[in-house]
């Protein structure tokens, strides 16, 4: 990636919640065979937080623009 996620804190002055799919940890586990791996969570990128972007979850930007406010990440961290 050539830019990095926008922080929720510089948007919205607090910063963004506990991660839904990795309960903060910044890591998810998964099956590989018999056994169980870790990776880093593709939601919060390993950083354990993150929040929906209320501009793309709302519709507020015209459809096919990158967002104005999380630069094309559906997440902010």
């Amino acid at each position: 990636m050539s830019t990095a996620p926008v922080e929720c804190f510089d948007l919205y002055g607090h910063d963004a919640p506990e991660c839904v799919n990795c309960e903060g940890s910044g890591q998810e586990a998964y099956l590989h065979g018999p056994h169980e791996r870790h990776r880093e969570c593709p939601d919060c990128i390993g950083t354990g937080r993150a929040l929906k972007c209320r501009a793309c979850t709302d519709g507020t930007h015209p459809s096919g623009d990158t967002c104005p406010n999380c630069n094309g990440y559906t997440f902010l961290l």
